[in-house]
C-alpha cells in the first residue's frame, strides 16, 4: 500500500510541475485574470487603522477600487486626480489617473475628457496600482476607468 501511494504521489507531483495531466478530454477553464476589488471607504479605513499593514496589502499591487467620486482635481503638468469619498471628507482616497483613458467605444482619450461626463457622487470603478499613504490620504497610481465586474450567474 505505501508503494502505491508513493507512485501516485510521484505522478501527481509530475503532473502539477509539468502542467500536463490528462483531463479526460476536458480542459479546465482558465482562471480569469481579474484583479482584486476593494471599496475606497474600506481602503481608507485600513490606512487609518494601520498604515503599515495597509501598505503591505495594497502598495505596489494592481487592483480595482470602487467608490463614489467626490471631485476631480487638476494636478501639476496637466495630470488629473480623482478623489473618492471616504469617511473623512477632508481626507479622501486620491486616485492619480493615467494620462490616457478609454472613452466611447474604447477610443483613446485624455483623462480630463474621460472624467468630464461624470457627476459628483457617481459610482466609479478604477483599475489602479496601490501607491501608499501619500501626504495625508491613501493614494492610488496610474488609474484607468474600468467597467464594473460582471455579475455571477445563478
Amino acid at each position: 500500500m505505501p508503494r502505491r501511494f508513493a507512485c501516485l504521489s510521484a505522478v501527481l507531483c509530475a503532473c502539477v510541475l509539468l502542467e500536463g495531466c490528462p483531463s479526460g478530454g476536458r480542459d479546465a477553464p482558465a482562471a480569469p485574470d481579474t484583479p482584486a476589488l476593494y471599496d475606497a471607504e474600506l481602503l481608507y479605513a485600513d490606512y487609518r487603522e494601520n498604515p503599515g499593514a495597509a501598505d503591505r496589502r495594497y502598495a505596489g499591487r494592481v487592483f480595482t477600487v470602487t467608490g463614489r467620486m467626490q471631485r476631480v482635481v487638476p494636478a501639476a503638468g496637466g495630470a488629473v486626480e480623482m478623489d473618492l469619498k471616504a469617511a473623512d471628507p477632508a481626507a479622501p482616497v486620491r486616485a492619480q489617473l493615467a494620462p490616457m483613458q478609454a472613452c466611447a467605444a474604447g477610443t483613446p482619450c485624455a483623462a480630463a475628457d474621460a472624467v468630464a461626463p461624470l457627476m459628483r457622487g457617481a459610482k466609479v470603478y478604477l483599475r489602479c496600482t496601490g501607491g501608499g499613504p501619500g501626504a495625508r490620504v491613501p493614494t492610488l497610481l496610474d488609474c484607468v476607468l474600468a467597467d464594473p465586474p460582471a455579475r455571477k450567474a445563478g
